[in-house]
């Protein structure tokens, strides 16, 4: 440990061996800097902002295995909001890391080496760069862009720094939620620290000897400046912005005293009240406020509802209604996603989300407490990207660009949650609104693809097992006048070894402008007959030049199931009178299930996945038919 007086009051400072380059006098809040040729005051910061962080310098705990203690404190100001950023200082291998609170959201970062190329172009929100690490680039997608100061500091930290002097900086994610975060003082080269999101209980922190916040403690009386209605605070330590329910007045809450900053409308009922406690997704949620917002589309205003849920350990979600739907938001790294090329399309988790909408939204009216600095009039742009029952929806500004990954919640999920009232049926559809015949087309889909394999199946055994084999053939030429006995002829008798379909076929020749016909009848041996018979024709003549033909030399007949057993066959031929032809021919053979019949049978099978995809493309048409492209208010 190295000890000494503070070179601007003489006050005693120390500096602990392995820790920090520079350290803040408690007694005057002078920047000592500890050189060779010994202390050196370089700057003087102002008091610390009360931002009601559970931490305090001193503190330790453990990361990764690794023991640590806290041993410094920044605050920074962006122009709207301080947060901190907590130096830590792990024992085992001496090394350093930030810890950045804001918003309810921790972030562990160590400096890193910069990318060899980080043009100023990148430094919007949407830009990409690339860090490689250990041969392995990771590819960087910039949230959020801005500038701010050091405002005030405490203890020991691992580097220098400027007060006052405002710098700039830009916030970026990968594809697997990693953070970096770029910051560039004037005239000198940026410094890059990466890192990720953690939570308090990961780092091993024994808080519960902490005093409570100071501010915590101040608004817990809080009353509106505007009406001096009582302000209930749900989460003070958070909370930048509170929209009073009795007036509507918009109030800052950022210090300890309550500003008036907007006279907003009355607000109107909510469906859920603020405070209200409801279980989703296994944890359960505290609603702290709800916005108000609209977009205009083909000059006609939509609106909607947003409810801001919070709980202590997983932080900010937020619970959407529009029209009676209901969605769940929870935050996304812009890394974790890829636009197209053309903006029309957005890859996440391995899955494409199509546009639905690019509009501007406005914030018309607030109620309850905001993590952010919120004010009426606020406008973002918005896209919204759908894959039922999912959607990604960024929106986006000059400085940042936010991203939410949405599920799409039944009427009863939220009931059964937060119990609104009243709850009205939804009306129309939603973007990210499952499609109800969804599970019907592909439960039908399933049973019709087995119902037709089996279909297939059958007929290939029944063909198989009732191959063709001519009963009964025979050829002749009529052996006496037209209706005489000598005419007709029976078949010897023949064994029809197991139940089948048989078929009559014949033809024959030597037809000129005349008919003939076959009655070919089954006789069993109980005499039981089944008949049948075959018709021929063949005229022909000219008419205005024109020669016209109509001919059936050939024809069949089927005969319906026949059971097994021994058959003749009767012919009885027959002619016009006086045109006998010169020869008939007759057969009698078993045939197998028609190809037709499995046809008729694979179009019913699919006829009812054809109507749920008809109905399906009618819900999707009705859908996409709300997609819109919105004005600037």
């Amino acid at each position: 440990m190295t000890e000494g007086k503070c070179p601007s009051c003489g006050a005693p400072v120390a500096f602990r061996a392995g820790a920090g380059s520079v350290v803040v006098c408690d007694s005057c809040q002078a920047v000592v800097a500890r050189t060779d040729r010994g202390l050196r005051s370089q700057s003087q910061v102002a008091d610390l902002v009360d931002t009601d962080s559970p931490l305090q310098v001193g503190v330790q705990g453990t990361y990764g295995k690794k023991g640590f203690r806290v041993i410094g404190r920044l605050q920074r100001f962006n122009g709207t909001s301080t947060w901190d950023e907590w130096a830590l200082h792990f024992d085992g291998d001496g090394s350093d890391a930030w810890l950045s609170e804001s918003e309810g959201q921790w972030r562990l970062m160590a400096e890193s080496p910069l990318p060899a190329k980080l043009s100023k172009e990148k430094w919007t929100p949407g830009g990409r760069f690339a860090v490689v690490d250990d041969r392995v680039t990771w590819d960087h997608v910039v949230e959020e862009v801005g500038k701010a100061e050091v405002v005030s500091a405490q203890g020991e930290l691992p580097r220098g720094f400027t007060p006052g002097v405002k710098a700039s900086f830009l916030e970026a994610t990968t594809r697997n939620g990693d953070i970096a975060y770029v910051e560039q003082l004037p005239g000198e080269a940026p410094v890059l620290f990466r890192g990720k999101d953690v939570r308090l209980s990961e780092l091993g922190l024994d808080l519960s000897a902490l005093p409570p916040p100071r501010r915590q403690v101040k608004l817990q009386d809080a009353r509106c400046t505007g009406c001096n209605g009582p302000l209930e605070f749900r989460a003070p330590d958070l909370a930048q912005r509170v929209a009073c329910p009795y007036c509507g007045a918009l109030l800052d809450c950022s210090t300890r005293k309550l500003q008036m900053l907007q006279q907003l409308a009355k607000p109107s009922p909510s469906a859920i009240p603020l405070g209200k406690k409801g279980k989703l997704f296994g944890v359960e949620w505290t609603v702290l406020a709800r916005l108000r917002r609209s977009c205009k589309v083909d000059g006609v205003r939509y609106g909607w509802h947003e409810y801001l849920l919070w709980q202590r350990e997983a932080g900010f979600r937020w619970l959407m209604e529009a029209n009676a739907h209901w969605t769940f938001l929870e935050p996304l790294a812009a890394g974790k996603v890829r636009l197209a090329e053309n903006g029309k399309s957005a890859l996440y988790d391995g899955r494409w989300f199509e546009l639905f909408q690019d509009v501007y939204a406005r914030t018309d009216a607030v109620m309850g407490e905001c993590y952010w600095q919120v004010a009426e009039g606020d406008v973002t742009r918005a896209f919204e990207y759908v894959k039922p029952p999912h959607a990604l929806n960024l929106e986006r500004t000059e400085d940042e660009e936010s991203w939410t990954f949405s599920t799409y919640l039944s009427p009863d999920q939220v009931v059964e949650a937060f119990s609104p009232r009243p709850m009205f049926p939804p009306d129309g559809i939603a973007p990210s609104q499952p499609n109800p015949v969804t599970e019907a087309q592909q439960r039908n889909g399933t049973w019709a693809l087995v119902g037709a394999a089996v279909v297939l199946l059958l007929y290939g055994f029944l063909t198989w097992r009732a191959q063709e084999v001519t009963l009964f053939s025979h050829s002749f030429t009529p052996a006496g006048p037209v209706g005489s006995p000598e005419t007709m002829f029976f078949s010897e008798p023949f064994r029809l070894d197991h139940d089948s379909k048989l078929e009559v076929r014949g033809g024959v020749q030597g037809l000129t402008n005349s008919w003939a016909a076959m009655e070919v009848d089954l006789v069993g041996e109980d005499n039981q007959v089944t008949a049948s018979g075959l018709d021929f024709e063949y005229y022909w003549g000219v008419e205005d030049a024109e020669t016209w033909v109509e001919a059936r030399s050939e024809a069949s007949e089927p005969y319906p199931q026949m059971k097994a057993g021994t058959y003749q066959v009767r012919v009885v031929p027959n002619w016009e009178n006086g045109k006998p032809p010169p020869g008939f021919r007759v057969e009698v053979a078993t045939v197998g299930p028609r190809l037709l019949w499995a046809f008729w049978a694979w179009v019913l099978l699919l006829a009812i996945p054809l109507v749920n995809r008809i109905r399906y493309d009618m819900f999707e048409s009705a859908r996409w038919a709300d997609s819109a492209r919105g004005e600037r208010p």
